[in-house]
């Protein structure tokens, strides 16, 4: 038996009118389909049926997030992480596990990429790697430079960074500042935006 929406008026328009006791609510295109062999009621479907019930799920899905980034309605806390950092924007070292004053000729740098990847300058060498992040979790990774020799502050500074990079754990995002440090909470490197 069908869905019947009752009598049509005359002067209606193309497609259907519904009603349920309390006026028109509703008005769509139809089609109608009557199977001649047997003995069935002509079925008469609205054509916007399937797009409400689509925008329908799409407004449900919209609504359940409360608002929120989350899907939780709790106001999202901002991320300390690289998640929020603009990729590719340089990076300059400022002070490395202890030595807050870096040479002018030594600075190295760094640039977060897509899918994970970093380059930067050893003060030295041009550096390539990896990075991980889980929330302020950070690992650095697969670190190669090229192969340059260099004397005096960059030779020296190079090591240095690599370790630091290596030893890095964990990170804490400022608004001019990246902080690096090591398993133990202790700050092992300190960047600023170029």
């Amino acid at each position: 038996m069908g869905w019947n929406p009752g009598p049509l008026p005359s002067d209606a328009p193309p497609g259907i009118l519904c009603h349920l006791g309390v006026g028109p609510i509703f008005r769509a295109a139809t089609f109608s389909h009557t199977i001649p062999d047997r003995a069935m009621p002509t079925i008469r479907i609205p054509l916007a049926l399937p797009f409400l019930a689509l925008a329908f799920i799409a407004l449900s899905a919209c609504a359940s997030g409360g608002g929120s980034a989350n899907g939780t309605g709790e106001p999202v806390e901002e991320r300390s992480t690289l998640e929020t950092l603009t990729l590719g924007e340089t990076w300059v070292l400022r002070s490395v596990r202890g030595m807050e004053a870096i040479p002018e000729s030594a600075v190295p740098s760094i640039q977060f990429l897509t899918n994970g990847r970093l380059t930067g300058n050893t003060s030295c060498n041009q550096m390539n790697g990896r990075y991980a992040l889980d929330g302020v979790a950070v690992d650095f990774a697969g670190l190669a430079t090229t192969r340059m020799a260099c004397d005096g502050a960059p030779g020296e500074m190079e090591p240095r960074f690599l370790q630091t990079l290596e030893a890095a754990r964990f990170l804490e995002l400022g608004p001019e500042f990246l902080d690096l440090f090591d398993e133990d909470g202790e700050r092992v490197a300190r960047f600023s935006r170029r």
